[in-house]
């Protein structure tokens, strides 16, 4: 295991965070979890990107014409935030904000460990900012959302990959898409890290949709899965929730590999902050969403959210 970045301890859940993303939650026995803070928090930034024309299927809208969050709200909101807490940061593109670099400093000195996704396409423009952010340790992990093979090719070598998590969209994405990340990472020695995500009927996601996405999306419940865990390497797969719904894959394995790994419902320990319309929600395609005001206690928020 990789070194211990943070060890706290959050209502009744002892937490440790180590370097490699690996997160272990442990909490009384005969006891459900309960937390007082967010472990963590899906933080969109900006509603600017440049690839519109491009992510046809962007849940967010985002656009050229879109605007950048306050940044200075969410650092004082986080002033009252645990030591150790995960902050994954994202769009739009996240690069593209001319705050970025401060607010990860300053998430930093506040002991905030900061991840952030990036569209393959924006990789090779932002190469040295990312390279800059890694040396400085502002980010830990770092989220690629892949937009095809080709675009595989367009990856800058120098940037550190050994924290990377390639993000794919099932239904947009295949499993041919899967091999292909997985041929690159092994290329280059690096252990295949990929995040799957579930299809957001959700924005731009509504109009994207088709009879034929929803048939992609059944392969993947079917048999794209159990053909990509059949891999016969070192592979790192994860879900986020609405993936796991999706797929149905609670039953799909066995019930002790489902307590010992699932890390609770979106809600539980998790929330989502718009910083461009200064909301908070449960998840980001929820639509009961709450205003933030100057000095809110970030357990006051989370509170307005949280199941």
């Amino acid at each position: 295991m990789s070194n211990l970045l943070h060890k706290y301890q959050n209502g009744n859940v002892a937490i440790e965070i180590f370097a490699d993303g690996t997160k272990i939650r442990e909490w009384p026995d005969n006891e459900k979890p309960n937390v007082e803070w967010p472990e963590s928090c899906d933080l969109k930034i900006t509603q600017y990107c440049d690839m519109d024309a491009v992510c046809v299927y962007c849940h967010e809208m985002s656009n050229k014409q879109g605007k950048h969050g306050d940044l200075k709200l969410i650092t004082s909101i986080w002033n009252s935030q645990l030591r150790g807490t995960e902050l994954a940061i994202g769009g739009g593109n996240p690069l593209a904000h001319p705050g970025l670099s401060d607010f990860l400093q300053d998430m930093k000195i506040r002991g905030i460990i900061c991840n952030v996704t990036v569209n393959m396409l924006h990789m090779k423009k932002h190469a040295d900012e990312i390279r800059g952010y890694q040396q400085a340790k502002k980010i830990y992990g770092l989220g690629i959302s892949y937009r095809g093979k080709n675009s595989l090719k367009m990856l800058p070598e120098d940037i550190d990959y050994s924290n990377v998590v390639f993000h794919m969209i099932m239904g947009v994405h295949d499993l041919d898409d899967c091999l292909d990340v997985i041929e690159w990472c092994s290329a280059r020695n690096i252990v295949p890290k990929l995040l799957l995500l579930g299809y957001k009927t959700f924005g731009n996601g509504v109009g994207y949709y088709s009879p034929e996405l929803q048939v992609e999306l059944d392969n993947w419940k079917n048999t794209y899965l159990k053909m990509l865990l059949a891999q016969n390497r070192h592979l790192v797969v994860s879900f986020d929730n609405l993936a796991i719904k999706q797929l149905d894959l609670k039953s799909q394995v066995p019930t002790q590999q489902w307590l010992d790994l699932y890390q609770g419902d979106d809600g539980e320990h998790t929330f989502y902050i718009d910083a461009v319309e200064q909301t908070v929600a449960r998840t980001s395609t929820s639509n009961e969403r709450f205003p933030i005001k100057e000095h809110d206690d970030i357990r006051d928020l989370f509170r307005k959210v949280r199941l």
